[in-house]
């Protein structure tokens, strides 16, 4: 079940008018990634995955040796090496409340707090290192660094970045071992940098020889 944004977000200013409520519906907006492999000239072929949240879109690029697995219902999609030790998943919240923010103002941040308190119900036995802001793709973002292990008892890190996007609140989590984290920590950058959301409908994206 798609669980509400509403939590995540930073309070609104109280000077603020009350949105008028939606039309009545029973139906949430349908999630799909579907990907595009692009020639990079001697770079090889590159997929580009496309997201689509109701009338929402977005894209980036997906990581050399990564595979991409989609589940719909969850709203979320996980990037993964063959060993699937080292993976990313992207996470929907659920649609913001409330209208969007005026033309020319960055949307509302994520609430740093819930983000949080998500991250140590996912991994209870973990340690939150490091948090800060960030942005991707212009929109203003909260990012914490994690120490947990695995299964097997390795050493692990993660990063989890939230942002306001796609109407929504977007998550990506990547999580490795802690030995490799730097190449890790990496890989995920190289999804963030490349992410790119539709303005006015139109989803304007670089050739991939402009981003490698």
């Amino acid at each position: 079940m798609v669980a509400s944004s509403a939590f995540l977000l930073a309070p609104e200013s109280s000077a603020q008018p009350t949105a008028a409520p939606a039309p009545g519906t029973n139906a949430l907006p349908a999630f799909d990634v579907k990907t595009v492999g692009e020639a990079a000239g001697g770079l090889g072929t590159f997929d580009r995955a496309y997201v689509t949240l109701g009338t929402n879109k977005a894209a980036f690029l997906v990581p050399k040796g990564y595979q991409l697995r989609v589940q719909p219902q969850q709203w979320t999609a996980t990037l993964s090496e063959p060993d699937g030790r080292d993976y990313i998943i992207m996470r929907c919240y659920g649609p913001r409340p409330g209208p969007p923010p005026p033309a020319g103002q960055p949307p509302r941040e994520p609430d740093a707090e819930s983000c949080e308190t998500i991250l140590l119900q996912r991994h209870p036995n973990s340690k939150v290192t490091d948090k800060f802001s960030m942005k991707v793709a212009d929109a203003p973002g909260q990012a914490f660094e994690l120490a947990l292990r695995n299964s097997l008892g390795e050493p692990q890190l993660a990063r989890a970045v939230f942002i306001p996007a796609l109407a929504s609140v977007v998550e990506f989590e990547m999580v490795g071992l802690a030995k490799s984290f730097d190449q890790s920590r990496a890989v995920l950058n190289s999804v963030l940098v490349t992410f790119r959301l539709a303005k006015d409908g139109k989803l304007e994206i670089a050739p991939v020889s402009d981003k490698i």
